[in-house]
């Protein structure tokens, strides 16, 4: 419980991923929507393509760096998934 915590208080500010799926447009890559601090609900998404070899989820979560990952506005595979259901 005490690492869950501490993990939300350092990455409040910080784009922490809710959702992802391996990209169909973007292959070799993981298409991400985070939030800020992880919240669900936020009204503040963004997606993220995040190379597949570098998501690697710690275990409260994968943190996206902004020295390394930009936003996303291409093509959604969550379209796609959405649309399977």
């Amino acid at each position: 419980m005490r690492d869950s915590q501490e993990f939300e208080s350092r990455h409040r500010n910080d784009w922490v991923v809710i959702a992802a799926l391996n990209s169909d447009h973007q292959p070799g890559f993981v298409e991400c929507i985070a939030t800020l601090g992880g919240i669900r609900g936020e009204t503040g998404e963004r997606r993220f393509l995040v190379p597949r070899s570098d998501y690697v989820i710690g275990r409260h979560g994968f943190v996206i760096d902004p020295l390394k990952q930009r936003p996303y506005d291409g093509p959604s595979s969550f379209v796609t998934w959405a649309a399977r259901l």
